[in-house]
C-alpha cells in the first residue's frame, strides 16, 4: 500500500485499541498497515546544543503512538466496521 493511497482510520496510544481495530479489519479481510512512532528518547539536545542523555520517568500509556491506515478504497468500509464494533 503505497502512502499516497492510504488513510488513517486509527490514531491513539492505546496498544489494546490498536489490536482489536486491526483484529476487526483482519476479520473483514481488509488490509491495512499499523505503525508506530516511539516518543520516548533517551538522548535530547541540551541548551549548549550537546547530546545528553534525558533520565526522568515517562507515562508509558503514551510512550508509542500508533497509527492504523487503510487504502482509501476501503476507508469508509473500514470507518463503518469500527465504529460498529466499536
Amino acid at each position: 500500500m503505497l502512502f499516497w493511497n492510504r488513510k488513517v482510520v486509527y490514531h491513539g496510544f492505546l496498544v489494546f485499541e490498536k489490536g482489536k481495530i486491526s483484529d476487526i479489519l483482519t476479520a473483514n479481510h481488509i488490509k491495512h498497515v499499523a505503525r508506530f512512532v516511539n516518543k520516548k528518547s533517551k538522548y535530547i539536545m541540551n541548551h549548549k546544543n550537546q547530546l545528553s542523555y534525558e533520565g526522568f520517568a515517562l507515562n508509558l500509556n503514551y510512550e508509542k503512538e500508533f497509527y492504523i491506515y487503510v487504502s482509501k478504497k476501503d476507508y469508509y468500509r473500514a470507518l463503518n466496521l469500527i465504529s460498529s464494533n466499536g
